[in-house]
């Protein structure tokens, strides 16, 4: 199952360059379970268009979001379809457990700049911003990645559907959502009653991704790629709250 998981990054790069790492002939770029360097004219960049709907164009980075088990561009605007996508992950999963609602806003964003560690790797630490910025980045982000939705009726699905939902999202790790998934399996009426907040990062594990982008955009097959080298340089941390009710 580990061999089939998807890729965290896709590069898209000419044909030829992608046979070149195939061969392994680049000393720091090789195909891993992380990467992959995808030929544009390539039997695989026919699957991204026909399994994932996309529209591979040279020299593009595809992010793999494994809330909406697609990929997204790598592109300015990455964030917030990675914060949407959780976002529409944790009201699907609470309507499973039986939520009558679901409303929440951004609380916090954080932006965070790449810099070398004492090792000489790559690490990523946040900075501070004004409060002009600050207040710019909020209201930009606020106009797409918010909640308020009212479920019509309680559609409770069974404890397996509900625990495979979290396995293949990635939301086992939110601790909250398992004791409410807990605590539904033994409720007596196997319904959850009351209202509960929970803050989460919509941009979960980005950090181990932008590393990984970071290191290769300045390797010599990407020497070219201006606009990868930029876009590893940073990223906004999201940090969201949510008031669900299950009266």
């Amino acid at each position: 199952m580990e061999e089939n998981k998807p890729a965290k990054l896709l590069h898209i790069v000419d044909d030829l360059k992608a046979e070149a790492v195939d061969d392994n002939l680049y000393e720091d770029v090789k195909n891993s379970k992380e990467q992959r360097f995808i030929g544009l004219d390539s039997a695989s960049a026919k699957e991204l268009v026909n399994n994932y709907h996309l529209d591979p164009m040279l020299n593009q980075t595809y992010v793999y979001d494994i809330s909406s088990q697609s990929y997204i561009l790598l592109d300015d605007e990455v964030e917030k379809h990675l914060s949407e996508n959780r976002l529409e992950a944790y009201v699907t999963i609470f309507g499973y457990m039986g939520a009558t609602s679901v409303e929440g806003e951004i609380v916090e964003l954080t932006k965070k700049v790449k810099e070398k560690d004492k090792e000489g790797g790559i690490t990523y630490k946040a900075v501070d911003v004004s409060a002009v910025e600050k207040k710019a980045m909020r209201e930009d982000f606020s106009k797409t990645i918010y909640i308020k939705r009212n479920f019509g009726e309680k559609n409770i699905k069974s404890y397996e559907e509900i625990r495979e939902y979290l396995i293949i999202r990635d939301l086992m790790n939110d601790v909250k959502l398992r004791n409410r998934l807990e605590e539904l399996r033994y409720s007596s009426n196997q319904q959850l009653k009351g209202t509960y907040e929970n803050r989460v990062t919509l941009t979960h594990n980005l950090e181990s991704t932008w590393k990984l982008g970071a290191k290769v955009s300045a390797t010599p097959i990407f020497k070219a790629n201006v606009e990868l080298q930029e876009r590893c340089k940073h990223y906004t941390e999201v940090y969201f709250e949510l008031k669900v009710s299950f009266d």
